[in-house]
This record gives C-alpha cells, structure tokens and sequence, in this order.
C-alpha cells in the first residue's frame, strides 16, 4: 500500500478512537490470576462471532476478569488485535441503568468528536432511548471495528415477590452489526444469547488468594502466616470474600490477626444457619463482620450503608435521605436530620483505606 494511502486509512480508522476515561469504570486493583480465563476471552474474541460471556455466581470475579481485559493489566501480552480505539462500560443490572449508559456513551463521543451535533441535542435533552439508537448506529458504521463494549451485571431479578426471575433482552441492545468485541457478565446459567460461555470459577491456587489479602489488608508477611492460609481457605476461593476481609483487617491493622479474623468469621457463619433463607455464602458472612464493625463505629454510618443499596453506587447525598414533607408523615433516614451526622457517617464510610 503507498505511503499515502497508508496515512489515509490510519486516519480513517483513528478518527472512530474515543479517549480512555477510567472514571467511567468500577474501581479496579489488586488484581491476581485468570491467566486461563484471560487466555480464553482473548482466543474467543478474535473468532467469527466476537461476543463472550461471563458466567459465574455474584462475588466470583465476573466484573474483575472484565476489567483486566479492558485494562489490559499486562502490556507485555497486548498484541495489535487486543487494541482498541474505544472501550465503553456499560451497567446492565436493569434496562433503566442501561439506557443511563448509553446515554453516558454518547455524551463521550460528543466530548470527543465535536461534529457530532445530533448526539448533542440527545445528551442535552437526556433522551436515553434515542441514545440507544444514535449509539448502535454509530457502533455499525463503516470501518468503525476497534472498539470494545462490557454488559456487566446482566443477571436473573426476582419479582416484587422474589418468585419468577427476570431479565429484560439484552438483544435490543447490541449493535446491529457486530464488528467489533462485546463482553457480557452474568450470574444467569441460561442467558440467551449467541456467543462463547465461559464458567468462572473459585480460585484454586490457594496461594494467588493469600496474595489477595496480603495486598488488600496491607501486611506482606501474610505470605509467611499459615494463619493467612486457613482463612484463605475457610474463604473458599471467592475473590469477592477475599476483598472484604481483606479491607477489615486493613482498618484493624493492630488489633486482629488472620486468626482473630477466622474465629470471628466462623462464629458468624454459626449464626447464619439458625436463620432460614439466610444466605451462606463467603462474600455474605464477610459483608456482615463488616457491617457490624460500621454499626459499632457509628450508627449513622450503618444507616448510610444500608440506604445505599437503593441507590446509584455513584454518588450519595443528603437530601435523598431526607423525610418528603409534601407526603405527610414520611420520614428519612433516622439519625441523619442534620448535615454534621450526615458527614460523620460518610466519613466512616468512604475513609481511605
């Protein structure tokens, strides 16, 4: 090919590429291991059909795997296929958080290419569903084939009665011409879509979870502690359980060790079998040693922890939690009447770790 038809084409292709925001992704770090489901996503990927899908149970590491593969944690094992020109995260936990994420898209390409005036007056007018179109179409056009999109967290919902699961179709929401790569995580076995499941499974290597508390509680010697090896192995390989007991014994650096820790989380496992339906799992038992340590602390920030699941995992403010007058007795959140309770318990929330 001429030189300049060399440079033309180059341009052409570049001028689909969108800048790399990792504020538009969940955070990511300390991430050990998946070589193998790494290497699969990579070799499915650069087949015909290009989509992947994630499988696994919540707190597996879905989302993590998905990560790494639009981080490309290890540059050495980038090859000129794995780059591309633009990758979008999109949260697929409900149609309306998706429709939110593509409306975020086209508010990126906007910001990214100024000539893209119609996608403006979507963006302005917070038209999600013409988002949704603009971005397909944008997604199928001609030489545009560099880009990666993640569905993350497409999984079963129950219904307001916890009977009949529900997902809503993902389908409507792919490109209409498929050219460039797509990766979808999801807790449901049965998804319907076309494309190469891939199960994630518990980590083995009982070594690589050490390294994960080891990393997250912020104590190296933890690779030398047996104490470290049980607990890791008491925590089943799920990386999620990993990472919240991590972060326990990092706020209680001096006051806890790996053994303390295991008691602790035994005894509360003891206590999960006394209630029906209670769930069992690692991640379960971790997340209630944790909120149990917050409650203790302080009780407007337990009150914060136990709102937040209703809300956006973006942003938090005081005036969601506070009683709507205009609808007679309703009341907010107890305890978090005024703006000083409200900050002391953000602040127990959100310190760095």
């Amino acid at each position: 090919m001429p030189m300049e038809s060399h440079d033309l084409h180059k341009r052409e292709i570049n001028a689909f590429d969108v800048l790399f925001d990792h504020t538009k992704f969940p955070p990511f770090h300390h991430f050990v291991g998946r070589d193998w489901e790494l290497a699969e996503i990579r070799k499915h990927l650069h087949a015909v059909n290009r989509i992947v899908i994630l499988q696994g149970i919540s707190g597996i590491g879905k989302s993590q795997i998905a990560l790494a593969k639009s981080r490309a944690v290890d540059r050495t094992t980038v090859t000129p296929e794995d780059e591309y020109g633009a990758i979008f995260w999109l949260d697929a936990s409900s149609e309306r958080r998706l429709m939110s994420s593509f409306l975020g898209i086209a508010s990126r390409l906007c910001d990214n290419h100024h000539s893209f005036n119609h996608l403006q007056e979507i963006v302005e007018e917070g038209n999600a569903a013409a988002a949704v179109d603009a971005v397909k179409r944008w997604l199928s056009l001609n030489m545009n084939d560099r880009w990666l999109l993640v569905y993350d967290g497409y999984n079963i919902q129950e219904d307001a009665f916890g009977l009949q699961p529900r997902t809503f179709d993902l389908q409507a929401f792919l490109p209409q011409v498929l050219q460039g790569d797509i990766i979808v995580t999801t807790n449901n076995p049965d998804v319907e879509l076309t494309g190469q499941s891939i199960r994630v499974q518990r980590l083995t290597d009982v070594h690589q979870c050490v390294k994960i508390l080891s990393l997250i509680s912020q104590r190296p010697t933890a690779m030398e502690d047996p104490e470290a090896y049980k607990l890791a192995d008491e925590l089943g390989g799920m990386p999620c359980a990993l990472d919240s007991a991590g972060r326990y014994l990092s706020s209680n650096e001096s006051s806890i060790s790996y053994s303390d820790y295991l008691k602790l989380y035994r005894e509360k496992w003891q206590q999960s079998q006394t209630f029906i339906g209670a769930p069992k799992r690692p991640a379960f038992i971790t997340w209630e040693i944790a909120l149990t340590q917050i409650r203790q602390e302080n009780e407007e920030a337990f009150e914060l922890a136990i709102s937040w699941v209703f809300f956006d995992h973006q942003d938090l403010w005081r005036e969601l939690l506070l009683p709507v007058s205009e609808f007679g007795d309703s009341t907010g959140v107890t305890g978090l009447e005024d703006v000083h309770s409200f900050n002391e318990g953000m602040r127990t929330l959100c310190r760095p770790e």
